[in-house]
């Protein structure tokens, strides 16, 4: 997630449970130093939605990014190539 600080491999670590859409928050389980973090902003769940939606025509999975058959991605190289995918 672009302009966040979060490394790949805490990105490719959350979850969809890891959004709380009341309180407009992101909880970044076992970041740096193994301690959760917080991300909160509009803004940045205006792109979770639209990425949840572009998601949704895959399998179900737990995971937030994943590749086109649900399961999640294992590496920094498949998180670039699927936001190349999202943003031609």
């Amino acid at each position: 997630m672009f302009n966040t600080g979060l490394r790949a491999a805490e990105v490719l670590n959350l979850k969809v449970s890891d959004i709380d859409w009341q309180s407009e928050k992101v909880m970044v389980r076992e970041a740096k130093g193994k301690k959760d973090r917080t991300l909160w902003g509009e803004a940045y769940l205006k792109l979770l939605r639209k990425w949840i939606k572009y998601q949704a025509k895959l399998p179900e999975s737990a995971f937030l990014f994943t590749t086109s058959d649900g399961s999640a991605i294992l590496s920094n190289l498949g998180l670039v190539i699927k936001f190349h995918l999202y943003l031609p």
